[in-house]
């Protein structure tokens, strides 16, 4: 079976507390995986790893795994970035949550897949300063789905442009 991003069920929110939850629009199915990308922040020390739970909704859920962490700090502002993967094992409503111990705000993305069973293949981070990101040269295996994560400190409004094939969600 192909990989495909359900359609319409996509969500992101964000919170100045150590938590954020998010529903997902329309109910999840059974076999599918939710892709959640999720960042904390806090100013003078690393906020705590990201735990991903299920609030509410009578979907079910098996075991989360995070398949990337990676935190950085600039100054005083520590980041944490993580993606983590949730495997849907009963159909149903399901609102998730992203905590973080200690963080002084969290936000997160979730984007539901069919067809994935696995997530594989090396990270690739980069850090700096400028108006452009980069990822560097990512290789991907076949029938893979590549996911990625980018934040920015920033005081100012940012701008975002999503390509046809990529989503981005800003918050």
């Amino acid at each position: 079976m192909a990989i495909a991003r359900v359609a319409g069920q996509n969500s992101g929110n964000r919170a100045s507390s150590t938590s954020v939850t998010v529903a997902m629009p329309g109910n999840v199915t059974s076999g599918n995986v939710v892709i959640v990308v999720s960042v904390s922040y806090r100013n003078g020390a690393a906020p705590g790893n990201h735990a991903v739970t299920k609030t509410a909704g009578t979907g079910t859920i098996g075991t989360v795994i995070n398949d990337r962490r990676y935190s950085f700090n600039s100054g005083a502002a520590y980041i944490v970035l993580e993606i983590n993967r949730v495997p849907i094992t009963g159909s149903g409503s399901l609102t998730l949550q992203v905590a973080s111990a200690s963080a002084d705000s969290v936000a997160m993305g979730l984007n539901e897949y069919s067809g994935l069973n696995t997530l594989d293949g090396a990270s690739v981070t980069n850090t700096g300063s400028g108006t452009t990101e980069s990822t560097g040269n990512i290789t991907g295996h076949a029938g893979g789905l590549m996911v990625g994560g980018a934040t920015e400190l920033e005081s100012g409004t940012i701008a975002h442009t999503s390509l046809s094939d990529v989503l981005v969600y800003e918050n």
